[in-house]
């Protein structure tokens, strides 16, 4: 009996404490699922069990800790979160593929394909060591991956919080340089992720985990500061607190808590002197209606600041965050209220984890803005990290359709932006906006304000939009709009515009060529051979057309492969061409600019053509034309034939903003010399920047707008100039 006893005792004194946690964690998470499951996903979850215990049972932390307890640990606050029992089983799998031998397809067999990808969609990529910037290709691969698996199930993100969060808990041993890094990313990726998820608890101790490790000595002090702080106000909060408790109980309104808001130290993350201890005050009711009151009471009885209130619960915040929110003056101070239910406070300090109690669709759908905000962003490529961490940090409006539909947009949207959002026709058609619009009672008139389509959206306006059938999209609208939404659909009806066009030049050029020919154009169109030849080259006599203008059929070619002209015709057509032509120079050009701003145009930066100079056009791939003076080096590397393009643009169309862009000597005086012509034509300069090359200087000058005789009569003085070695 003894000796069964010490047995008993030593069995006991054997069982680590990390043992009896993870012993633990395997009992809570198996009563968590049995709770919310059916019989389906338990056997999974003993597979889940039994894979982590073979593949990670023998690898160890860098705090000496078994690696198993991390996924167990991870698993766990998914439980806590209240999800569903799938993704606590892939919170159990997270790590095994990255760090075992275990297989993708492995887990396809055992748990499925659903599985199989979620545990993929949160698996670092790793590239070779040689790869050049390899740390950096990682991150950007893995995140990009992590990404496009969240669009399709929100759920990973999570796990991918909690993952992050307790190996942030679990740093200590790590080195410096490390930790440094680990706290860094952190700080720049998953603390915006998690507050404009709405997920305040979490961001608040990312940000605070973040600061300990990157500024441990500053944190010291931080914490030392706030208490310091605190413990000498704490009088001076107390009386505040309760002369806001007194005031609301005399009104004998319901209401459960007074507490006050103190800072939190992550927010001198950033700024180096504590300032400030004290945030504001958070009062807490039961019920929505209770909210106003306790405003009225607060306004009734306090000065309010004006212009300091702000209603989120009649239009939360996009990311989720209801209550009211005001600043009044208490004991002297400038002092913020928060005013919330129980209910709002908890969606607001943990989001959908305050409650959520349904389905992943659910789930997904309470953040189907957030997503739909980022494809806003993004367009129709494919994610990237950097992009979806500066929409983060971009402040969010909301705006409102005259029927009080909600949509949200990134701050310096514009109004060009809601009308594509609504739909892409409204936004090929814009021409502005009625804002705020509103019915007079009186008068039964409508009283607003009428903006163009490029004035950006405030908060709270009401946009009803105008439009005009005749107007087309243009290149300069891409520079009125901030979301890829809009930026894709200006392209795509540019694109649509430049095809029309690329179409007509190569109608056009083709007839020409026919009547010089000799032939008679329809008959020539109708005839056999032709439709033949197109069919022999699978095209449509559209798609032709296209080519033709695009130069990427060469039509004398065409005519001679497939004998549709007879050979005396084309060999005196080539002799015209060679001889003639030149002598003459009586060839028209085959498209004319009549329109600087023309969609079907693109003046090449890298010779900056300008109406009157000699130029050419090249057909690109994006359905338009890039324009190039006639001896840009470009010419020569250019794979296409150019078309020929002549100028029919009034002087009043060619006064615009122009760049001079400059080669020098290496001198002194040179700007000076410079500046003194331009200003000898009364032309005003915006901007210069110079700099030295190898052997000479470059200078480029941004001009104010003037008429283009006299920005033609600058360049023929500048180029007298002897210190002017090249005008590009």
């Amino acid at each position: 009996m003894i000796s069964d006893m010490s047995a008993l005792v030593s069995e006991k004194e054997q069982t680590s404490p990390v043992d009896a946690m993870i012993t633990q964690l395997h009992e809570d998470i198996r009563n968590y699922v049995q709770s919310q499951d059916n019989g389906s996903e338990l056997l999974k979850l003993e597979y889940a069990f039994e894979d982590i215990q073979t593949y990670h049972g023998n690898q160890k932390r860098k705090s000496g800790e078994p690696v198993i307890i991390h996924p167990l640990r991870v698993a766990w606050s998914i439980c806590e979160a209240n999800l569903d029992p799938p993704t606590v089983i892939v919170a159990l799998l997270h790590d095994t593929l990255e760090d075992t031998e275990l297989t993708k397809s492995s887990i396809k067999v055992r748990y499925g394909e659903w599985y199989a990808e979620m545990v993929d969609g949160l698996t670092k990529i790793v590239y070779p060591e040689t790869a050049y910037g390899k740390q950096k290709a990682d991150q950007e691969a893995t995140y990009r991956k992590m990404l496009g698996t969240m669009v399709k199930d929100v759920r990973i993100l999570f796990i991918k919080l909690f993952d992050r969060l307790d190996n942030m808990r679990d740093m200590e041993p790590m080195p410096r340089h490390k930790q440094r890094r680990i706290s860094q990313e952190t700080l720049d990726i998953y603390v915006p992720l998690s507050k404009r998820l709405g997920l305040e608890k979490i961001s608040m101790e990312f940000s605070d985990l973040c600061f300990r490790y990157l500024y441990p000595k500053r944190y010291d002090r931080t914490i030392q500061k706030l208490r310091t702080l605190k413990k000498a106000r704490q009088f001076a909060i107390q009386n505040m607190g309760d002369l806001l408790h007194y005031t609301l109980s005399r009104s004998k309104l319901p209401y459960n808590d007074v507490d006050p808001i103190f800072t939190h130290p992550e927010a001198y993350i950033l700024k180096k002197e504590v300032d400030r201890v004290l945030e504001g005050f958070r009062i807490l009711v039961e019920y929505p209606l209770d909210t106003y009151y306790v405003l009225g009471v607060l306004h009734t009885n306090f000065s309010a600041i004006p212009l300091k209130i702000r209603d989120f619960i009649s239009n939360p915040r996009w990311d989720g965050y209801q209550g009211l929110q005001t600043e009044i003056v208490v004991e002297g101070e400038v002092t913020f209220i928060e005013i919330a239910t129980r209910d709002m406070h908890a969606l607001n300090w943990h989001g959908i984890m305050a409650h959520w109690k349904g389905t992943s669709t659910e789930l997904a759908e309470y953040y189907r803005i957030y997503f739909e905000q980022i494809d806003n962003i993004i367009g129709e490529k494919e994610p990237r990290m950097d992009e979806v961490l500066r929409y983060s940090k971009i402040e969010q409006i909301q705006v409102f359709t005259p029927k009080g539909d909600i949509y949200f947009f990134p701050q310096g949207a514009s109004v060009l932006d809601f009308a594509y959002h609504i739909h892409s026709d409204l936004g090929n058609t814009c021409i502005g906006a009625l804002v705020n619009t509103s019915s007079d009672n009186n008068t039964n008139s409508i009283q607003s304000k009428r903006v163009p389509r490029e004035c950006q959206l405030a908060d709270g306006e009401s946009i009803q939009i105008l439009t005009d059938s005749s107007v087309k999209p243009n290149r300069e609208w891409l520079n009125h709009v901030a979301t890829a939404k809009s930026k894709v659909a200006i392209q795509r009806a540019i694109r649509v515009q430049n095809k029309i066009r690329t179409r007509q030049v190569g109608k056009d050029f083709f007839q020409r060529e026919l009547v010089k020919l000799g032939e008679n154009v329809e008959e020539f169109t109708q005839s056999e051979a032709f439709q033949n030849a197109l069919k022999q080259e699978r095209l449509t006599w559209k798609k032709f057309q296209e080519k033709v203008g695009s130069k990427q059929i060469h039509v004398r070619r065409f005519f001679k492969k497939y004998q549709l002209v007879s050979k005396a015709k084309l060999d005196r057509r080539d002799w015209q061409v060679r001889f003639l032509d030149p002598l003459f120079k009586s060839t028209p050009p085959e498209f004319i600019i009549e329109d600087t701003k023309d969609p079907f145009l693109r003046f090449a930066e890298c010779c900056s053509p300008l109406p009157g100079d000699k130029v050419v056009g090249f057909p690109t791939d994006m359905e338009d034309l890039v324009i190039h003076r006639s001896n840009c080096s470009y010419i020569k590397e250019a794979g296409r034939q150019p078309i020929s393009v002549g100028w029919n643009v009034t002087d009043s169309e060619g006064r615009q903003g122009h760049q001079i862009r400059l080669i020098t000597q290496d001198g002194k005086g040179v700007i000076f010399q410079i500046s003194k012509v331009i200003k000898g034509m009364e032309a005003n300069i915006i901007d210069i920047e110079s700099g030295r090359l190898e052997k000479d200087a470059y200078v480029f000058i941004r001009l104010e707008p003037l008429p283009l005789k006299t920005f033609h009569k600058i360049l023929s003085q500048l180029r007298s100039l002897k210190c002017v070695v090249k005008i590009l």
